[in-house]
């Protein structure tokens, strides 16, 4: 699966990023296009869109990338829940699973 591309703005030394690339995802593992003062760096698979977006925070390069692909948000319906269950618990069940929460919300039927 590919991953989504990186934009890189004010790369100042193309051949040390090539490099720093290389020895992240292979030779095979990106390709890189210049679009006006931007590079845009797309990645064979998450792996390595997961390597790049490390090494780019630790390396404080202005860099913009859209979501993970392998995390996207998703919505969850419980039905015949009872009303009386406080959204907390709703909520503390779900981040011991290991998930995190935009918002949770009784929605009761009359």
């Amino acid at each position: 699966m590919p991953a989504l591309p990186i934009v890189m703005s004010n790369v100042t030394n193309y051949s040390s990023l090539k490099a720093d690339l290389i020895s992240l995802v292979g030779t095979d593992g990106f390709t890189a296009t210049a679009k006006g003062s931007s590079l845009i760096i797309k990645l064979r698979n998450c792996d390595g869109y997961h390597k790049l977006v490390e090494y780019c925070n630790d390396s404080d390069l202005e860099c913009h990338t859209w979501g993970a692909p392998s995390y996207p948000p998703f919505k969850v319906f419980i039905r015949h829940l009872h009303h009386t269950i406080p959204i907390e618990d709703i909520e503390k069940a779900f981040r011991d699973l290991g998930f995190s929460i935009i918002s949770v919300l009784n929605v009761r039927n009359t």
